[in-house]
């Protein structure tokens, strides 16, 4: 009997995987959430950042906190999303935080600076190392209740 003849083991609440109709894995809801708000964080990023300077949502912060806090929710949120995939995460928001902020260049309202670079690739990296560290709790936790 291979891993996937198994059955799988009874849980409490939602299952943190389901079955399509096929009976093929696929993401169950939370993981499902939690990508479609991955991917709408990252659209408000890119509107965010490439949108006119006078579009541009305020929250009050320093534009330097704006920035950290942005790409920190971004790669907890994708970290969740995807927790089987660190480095492509990882690879994901580096090259988002980069691409966005070359194509300030084409803005006339907005300018690119090596600065909010590095904001932005600290903020995502400490928000993928939180979100590795939620996810390692979390199979901590599962794992105690289940053996």
């Amino acid at each position: 009997m291979g891993a996937e003849d198994r059955p799988e083991p009874a849980s409490q609440g939602v299952p943190l995987t389901g079955r399509n109709a096929a009976g093929a894995a696929r993401p169950a809801l939370p993981e499902r959430l939690l990508r479609v708000i991955a991917w709408a964080l990252l659209l408000g990023i890119v509107f965010s950042t490439l949108s006119p300077i006078w579009l541009r949502p305020e929250s009050g912060l320093p534009a330097n906190d704006e920035r950290f806090a942005a790409f920190l929710l971004l790669s907890f949120a994708f970290t969740l999303a995807y927790p089987h995939r660190l480095l492509r995460v990882l690879f994901i928001v580096a090259v988002a935080a980069t691409a966005l902020e070359a194509l300030q260049w084409l803005i006339p309202t907005r300018d690119a600076r090596l600065h909010d670079l590095i904001v932005k690739l600290v903020g995502g990296g400490l928000g993928a190392g939180l979100g590795a560290l939620v996810l390692r709790w979390l199979g901590s936790r599962k794992a105690g209740t289940d053996g």
